[in-house]
């Protein structure tokens, strides 16, 4: 209001100006100056003021939304967690009845414990089953099963083909370098032949005999560091692959999976049953027990395996009639050779893939304590760390045949 009323003000001294005198004019000219630069002046403070609010306004804006990322990012892990609890109505309610009321279904809730800490307890509500239905159909029941979320199949999909482009490139190296070591092997052998050709049309004897060996030597020392060296450079060149692969994988999983869920929880309705083996009651004396699918392979090995060690004990029996020092070194003599011919079967099987871990589980009625021990004092004595054959874990036939062992 100030700038614009000196801006009135000097308009008017303008004006009279024009019908002033020269001595008048003069004044008013200074006058008039001394405005115009005090005008100036103060529309630069105001523009200067009004790009600095602005950058202000804007650097404020930036700041607060950092800010609320670093908070975010602050958050306890329950906000970023990647599994969720839901309820489920199984032969055992969580909230410990038998069957719920009529149109009642168990829903867990988490409720503060003395300690401070929350615990999840299930009651019965008067609500919908969390399989979309108001009862689950007769001999059925409710159960949760846990799905990959959209964002997490995605990712799994793009490690894959990240891991097939990877093991594409790799092999296509290593067939490239090989090919390259095979034309350079021709390449030598052809000069080779050359050179043995000459050798023996100018010299015999043991002369012609010592050169062609030389020659040879030289062959294979050339042969053998070319092959290292195009060992070397494709160990190189995979492990620089496998870098670059990794650092996708990780930066996918950063941006994509860093602040989303991995799982989220489906109720469907399945087939009831009181015992996993599909049976009414155990027998007496045996229980329900699952266990992980066994392949036909193994299945195999473990019957060999149980004939071969059934021989063992018979022939030790056997033994026992024999001195003590011969029956030793008789049973000792038998031992190696027990553990030679397990581990050469152990061997064969494995690389048929006989080992591999089923996802299958199945439930038997089983009459052992405690099904899941493996007896390992005598079955993995066969397969000490001096032996040829070292494992990472017992075979699957150990608890099997650990029973035959004497």
């Amino acid at each position: 209001r100030r700038v614009a009323k000196q801006f009135r003000q000097l308009k008017s001294a303008y004006k009279r100006g024009k019908k002033a005198t020269a001595a008048d004019w003069k004044k008013l000219k200074k006058k008039i100056l001394r405005r115009y630069k005090k005008i100036k002046k103060a529309y630069r403070k105001m523009l200067k003021r009004a790009v600095v609010s602005y950058y202000k306004r804007r650097v404020n804006v930036v700041r607060s939304l950092k800010k609320r990322l670093r908070k975010f990012k602050r958050r306890p892990r329950s906000f970023r967690r990647r599994y969720t609890r839901r309820a489920i109505c199984v032969a055992v309610n969580p909230c410990r009845r038998k069957r719920c009321s009529r149109g009642f279904i168990c829903r867990v809730r988490k409720i503060k414990a003395k300690s401070g800490r929350t615990r999840s307890v299930a009651r019965c509500e008067k609500k919908a089953n969390k399989c979309s239905k108001v009862n689950c159909s007769k001999g059925k029941r409710c159960i949760v099963r846990r799905v990959s979320t959209r964002t997490f199949k995605g990712f799994r999909w793009f490690a894959r083909a990240n891991r097939r482009r990877f093991r594409r490139k790799a092999r296509r190296l290593f067939k490239r370098l090989r090919n390259k070591r095979r034309r350079f092997a021709r390449r030598v052998v052809k000069k080779y032949k050359k050179v043995r050709k000459s050798l023996r049309k100018r010299l015999r004897g043991r002369k012609l005999a010592r050169r062609v060996k030389a020659v040879k030597r030289s062959v294979r020392r050339k042969l053998r560091r070319f092959r290292n060296r195009s060992r070397r450079s494709f160990r190189r060149r995979r492990a620089a692959l496998k870098r670059r692969f990794r650092s996708a994988v990780r930066r996918f999983s950063a941006r994509y999976l860093s602040y989303r869920r991995r799982y989220k929880t489906r109720a469907i309705c399945v087939k009831r049953l009181k015992n996993p083996c599909s049976k009414k009651r155990c027998r007496k004396g045996t229980r329900c027990v699952v266990r992980r699918k066994q392949s036909r392979l193994q299945k195999k090995f473990i019957r060999i395996a149980k004939r071969q060690i059934k021989k063992f004990v018979s022939v030790r029996r056997r033994l026992s009639k024999l001195r003590r020092r011969k029956r030793k070194v008789a049973v000792r003599k038998l031992t190696r050779k027990l553990k030679r011919k397990l581990r050469k079967l152990h061997r064969l099987y494995r690389r048929r893939g006989a080992f591999q871990r089923s996802r299958k589980l199945v439930a038997r009625c089983s009459s052992e304590k405690n099904p899941s021990h493996f007896l390992e004092k005598e079955s993995l004595s066969l397969f000490k760390e001096g032996s040829s054959t070292r494992l990472k874990e017992s075979p699957p036939c150990i608890s099997e045949c650990s029973t035959f062992l004497g």
